[in-house]
């Protein structure tokens, strides 16, 4: 709720009651704007650093990308 009244929309559907914390990361040609949620939060506690827990969540969904293609 807070985000949404600054101006944050998600392009999913977030409830207003969850916690998220907002990230401004380097894109190849402009910033990209990014909510962590709780799962989000899990891979930073191992690793404190973005980019890595960024790197884990992009290569999960590479998985399940080719997982689902995999079974077409």
């Amino acid at each position: 709720a807070f985000l949404k009244k600054h101006g944050v929309v998600p392009i999913i559907s977030v409830p207003s009651t969850a916690k998220s914390n907002f990230m401004v990361l380097e894109g190849k040609n402009t910033p990209q704007y990014w909510l962590g949620f709780h799962n989000f939060y899990v891979i930073s506690r191992y690793n404190p650093r973005i980019n890595y827990a960024m790197a884990v969540y992009q290569l999960s969904e590479a998985i399940k990308k080719a997982r689902t293609l995999s079974n077409h």
